[in-house]
């Protein structure tokens, strides 16, 4: 800005020059004798060199400037290409260290989640043989249920004297072995009003030691309840094998299971004389 402004100043007093010496002689012979004309050309080659030196190396300054930016961002980038390259080792070492106690820990949950699942099947498989837990009641055709050995017949079924009003039979239904208890049919209205009875209470019984029904065929010609469980006994064989505590316990345990149950199981068809599955 400096060297514009020193270079317009000279310009125009050299136009103001030339003018007056066209006016004046004397001026005009001053001029000449002194060379003024001369030396301020001269100045202003001076100036304009003295601009054009300094445009380059403005320049020459400007790009070492640049230069120095450039350097310093490839710097910093370097440094933090470093510092990233750094931290995926530190993590890629620390995993590879830990590879080990992460798959065992992986490996201990697995296991852990198996056996708990495994555990849950199980406790759901006990409580469905033991009849807690219910279900849903099965409607199974006369052709599904396979029956085998007929189980010796119940000591208390029904009021004295009266004609047995079922058989139980160990049976297969659906390849699974069963307990059946097939309903006579000697007054057929009779023993289907008692079969619906029966069905009705052992559905709404909920007594862990109460048998659970798998399902029931309604046929007229084949009336059947089917029960979970394969085993069966008379409470007299039962009680042979058990000391004298355990016995204690067994009939505590049964007077408690009939005075919880004994509204559902009042008229039952059956005075409960077996252990196994209940009814």
């Amino acid at each position: 800005m400096l060297f514009a402004q020193s270079l317009r100043y000279l310009t125009d007093l050299t136009f103001q020059l030339t003018s007056t010496r066209r006016k004046s002689r004397g001026i005009k012979r001053l001029l000449k004798t002194k060379n003024v004309s001369d030396a301020i050309k001269s100045y202003q080659e001076r100036v304009c060199a003295i601009k054009g030196d300094f445009l380059i190396r403005t320049a020459i300054d400007s790009r070492f400037v640049i230069s120095d930016i450039k350097n310093g961002l490839k710097t910093n980038t370097d440094a933090l290409a470093s510092a990233i390259e750094t931290s995926q080792r530190h993590t890629v070492s620390d995993i590879d260290k830990n590879t080990g106690r992460i798959c065992e820990e992986i490996g201990t949950w697995g296991v852990l989640q198996s056996q708990k699942a495994d555990k849950l099947s199980a406790d759901v498989q006990t409580l469905k043989e033991r009849g807690s837990y219910k279900g849903f009641v099965r409607d199974i055709l006369p052709g599904d249920i396979y029956l085998g050995e007929l189980l010796p017949s119940s000591d208390g079924l029904g009021p004295p004297g009266d004609t047995a009003a079922f058989s139980d039979y160990h049976a297969d239904v659906d390849n699974v072995p069963k307990i059946v208890r097939v309903y006579q049919r000697l007054n057929e209205k009779d023993v289907m009003k008692q079969f619906y009875i029966d069905v009705e209470r052992l559905i709404s019984l909920k007594h862990q030691n109460i048998a659970q029904i798998f399902g029931v065929c309604r046929s007229p010609d084949f009336p059947a309840i089917i029960l979970h469980g394969t085993t069966r006994d008379t409470i007299r064989n039962h009680h042979t094998s058990l000391t004298a505590i355990q016995l204690l316990r067994f009939y505590t345990q049964l007077f408690t299971d009939l005075e919880l149950t004994s509204d559902y199981l009042e008229g039952f068809t059956t005075s409960i004389p077996r252990v196994g599955p209940m009814l």
